[in-house]
């Protein structure tokens, strides 16, 4: 028995030393281990093993992990960002921004294959619009060539240059100088969107080191996928998890993306990982400044892949990471102007000129002015010399760095290639150091990435003690940002933490504050939100201040309302308050929604209520149902002496609209449409659903439900107006050839209005 397990053990021994290896790890610089079974990394607590040795301690970190002979080939369909992550996936919608919440314009992107989103049930992911350089929706030689935004290609191949783009659910409208096109999704080939009106592209590669994480320290990571994905993301908020027939996920959420994102671990192919303060120049928006060659061919410069698209190894160095160019060529590269300090790379010539090859590069900055000074002059690169090390400081003073790659002809070594034969550079790692301290002051964190709370003024001795971080949401499934303290405070009874404040004139488009808060568990203390207007303490609709109990993503949402104070300059104040007095840390605040929305939704931006042309206070309804009437009431008034209002809302013309109402009235030819504000007026439960009828049909012609997101719940799917529900102005299109018009109320028991409603009509005003 002990015989037979001996040649056992040697077999699989001798087994395991046959086989080649499956996976390349990289330590530092060159410390390389090769192995062929790697297990573990399924759980945050279960770090990786490469044939049983762990690959992971506090004292040694992975540089670079490659999965050997794997195939790279890029879907058909993937968005790239300006960092130039890919995700593979395609886009089915656009959404607008809600600036109450803080989401900004996004894709909405399907997912399939070796992806997943980590909560949503529908497979779709948003991504930041602004992060966003390239749409393709289906890949073609046209689209894999680079073009400057705002080009729009078609699957028919015309490309055109648009001046400006509007996305929708359904696709995009561009204008050029010449023409109109609308497109519909399967329409539409690629899309190179317009820059940003508030960010650059390179402040959007700043996002992957400057927005909240859960460690300000932890190291960035990049996976690359078997289909051409391309992630970078902080390391320490990665969540490995065991799903679907127990297969491996990685969970991770870049900087650009709104929700997080499991990827199949089976088709990550290579993982680098980089300091937080050190930022490829690979990331960076680059421009050709100068090519020519002697050979009558121009090898194009690549981002992270060499020549032939392959991992980039000179001499000893090998990494996903950096530049592969070619002689001659001049690239421009911009980088973060004032907080750059230091540029360095492994360079020399790549493996697959096999020996060959004979160049020299030069690197120079440029200032602000335009004016360069080379700062780094290499010796001949030949391809069958090691690697050399470039390393250049004082460049804080820069906006660009050139990278040139000259001819190695003239005075080259003896037996070396002529001309520019084999000439191909790989930059190995080229990474900038910044000073992150310095790129923080540079932007106000708060507002950049908690954009909800845009517009409101921290005073500075309360902004002291905050920054920013970001904790995990599992039943969300993302990372929520977070303002939390530094370290412990003194904190005195019945005085603010924390405060926002603005003075701003109140007009029927922002005067109902919303607070939806949550505390991050971590920390002391949990504490309340209050609402002070002019100093004094404002009632919310439930009749209480926030109260946060320190469950993680369990949101308290409050509501103010001000539609009483429209038109006056006001003062809010939103304080943090302590429970108790002490030395002590607060716990972190998320903020799902903050600040300030419309008490009456489609209103025009200057707040101005609908005049139509022809008012309903004005007609006499041909049938008339309203619960406790048994005439129509006096337009304008809630009941005796008490005004009609929304919300708060004065509303001048209209009536109330009870529950299981129904007016009736005549159609003229000229009634293109019925106008009014819908909402709730009194009472503490629900009115609607609201339906609009014409002549005797069965079906409506509109309702209330098209207003709401059935997502959200019971309430919004039914289109009830609440409490807690704002109003909405509503322009409802009548067909031609019809007599009579119905509006009715459904069976929830509280009041509603129809606030100004009335007739537009063919010669009236729009």
């Amino acid at each position: 028995m002990i015989t037979r397990s001996l040649i056992l053990l040697l077999l699989s021994t001798s087994y395991l030393i046959a086989q080649e290896p499956e996976y390349r790890v990289i330590y530092g610089e060159k410390e390389v281990v090769t192995g062929i079974k790697l297990a573990g990394w399924d759980r945050v607590d279960n770090p990786p093993t490469l044939d049983t040795v762990p690959l992971v301690s506090d004292t040694k970190k992975i540089r670079y992990f490659e999965k050997l002979g794997a195939s790279i080939e890029r879907t058909a369909t993937f968005l790239e960002f300006h960092n130039h992550d890919i995700l593979p996936g395609q886009v089915i919608g656009y959404g607008e921004a809600d600036p109450v919440k803080g989401i900004p314009e996004h894709y909405i992107v399907h997912l399939s294959g070796n992806y997943r989103p980590f909560a949503e049930a529908n497979g779709t992911i948003r991504v930041k619009a602004s992060h966003v350089r390239r749409v393709v929706l289906e890949s073609s030689r046209i689209t894999d060539t680079d073009h400057p935004p705002g080009t729009v290609v078609l699957r028919d191949e015309t490309v055109m240059r648009a001046t400006s783009m509007r996305w929708s659910e359904t696709g995009l409208r561009a204008l050029s100088d010449n023409r109109n096109v609308s497109a519909n999704w399967v329409q539409l080939s690629a899309v190179f969107p317009n820059a940003d009106k508030t960010l650059l592209p390179i402040d959007c590669v700043l996002d992957d080191y400057l927005a909240p994480s859960n460690e300000a320290t932890s190291r960035l990571a990049r996976y690359s996928t078997a289909d051409g994905g391309v992630f970078t993301f902080r390391e320490s908020m990665l969540i490995p998890l065991r799903r679907e027939s127990n297969f491996i996920f990685h969970t991770i959420q870049p900087a650009w993306s709104l929700d997080s994102i499991r990827i199949l671990f089976d088709s990550v192919t290579h993982i680098s990982y980089r300091e937080n303060n050190q930022l490829p120049i690979s990331s960076l928006p680059a421009s050709i400044v100068e090519q020519k060659n002697f050979t009558g061919f121009q090898w194009p410069w690549r981002r992270n892949k060499n020549r032939l698209g392959s991992v980039l190894i000179a001499g000893e160095m090998i990494s996903d990471v950096g530049l592969s160019t070619h002689s001659y060529s001049k690239l421009s590269f911009q980088i973060p102007a004032g907080i750059t300090t230091r540029f360095m790379s492994y360079l020399g010539i790549d493996q697959t000129a096999e020996g060959g090859g004979c160049a020299q590069v030069r690197i120079s900055k440029a200032n602000g002015a335009g004016a360069e000074s080379a700062v780094y002059q290499s010796g001949f690169l030949i391809g069958s010399n090691p690697y050399t090390v470039a390393d250049v400081s004082g460049l804080t003073d820069a906006t660009n760095l050139i990278i040139e790659t000259d001819f190695g002809h003239t005075g080259r070594p003896a037996g070396v290639d002529p001309f520019d034969i084999r000439d191909d550079v790989s930059w190995i790692m080229p990474l900038l150091t910044i000073d992150l301290n310095a790129a923080r002051q540079k932007v106000d964190e708060v507002q950049r990435y908690i954009t909800s709370t845009s517009g409101w003024q921290i005073p500075d001795n309360f902004r002291s003690h905050i920054h920013l971080t970001s904790h995990w949401d599992s039943s969300g499934g993302r990372w929520l940002s977070t303002i939390s303290w530094k370290a412990a405070v003194g904190v005195v009874a019945e005085t603010p933490v924390m405060e926002f404040h603005q003075k701003v004139t109140l007009t029927p488009n922002n005067s109902w504050v919303v607070l939806s808060a949550s505390a991050d568990g971590i920390g002391d203390k949990t504490t309340t939100i209050q609402v002070l207007v002019n100093n004094e303490p404002a009632t919310s609709i439930l009749n209480g201040n926030i109260s946060l109990t320190g469950q993680v993503a369990k949101f308290d949402t409050r509501h103010w309302l001000l539609g009483d104070r429209v038109n006056k300059e006001v003062e809010i104040r939103i304080l943090v308050m302590p429970r108790e007095a002490g030395t002590y840390k607060p716990q972190g605040i998320t903020f799902a929604s903050f600040g300030l929305q419309p008490i009456v939704r489609g209103l025009p931006a200057s707040g101005e209520l609908p005049q139509p042309d022809i008012p309903l206070s004005s007609l006499t309804p041909v049938k008339l149902v309203l619960p406790g009437y048994d005439k129509m009431p006096e337009p304008g008034l809630l009941k005796a002496d008490v005004p009609l209002t929304v919300r708060s809302l004065a509303i001048p013309d209209g009536y109330v609209f009870p529950g299981r109402s129904e007016l009736v009235y005549q159609l003229k030819p000229e009634y293109t449409h019925l106008e009014m504000i819908l909402g709730l007026a009194d009472g503490s439960t629900s009115v609607g659903t609201y339906e609009v009828f014409v002549d005797d049909t069965e079906e409506p012609i509109w309702t209330s439900k098209e207003l709401f997101n059935a997502s959200l719940g019971t309430n919004q799917a039914n289109g009830y107006f609440s409490r807690q529900t704002q109003g909405a102005n509503v322009r409802i299109a009548i067909p031609a050839g019809c007599h009579t018009i119905t509006i009715r109320s459904g069976t929830q028991t509280s009041i509603g209005l129809l606030g100004n409603a009335g007739f537009r009509t063919q010669n009236g005003s729009n």
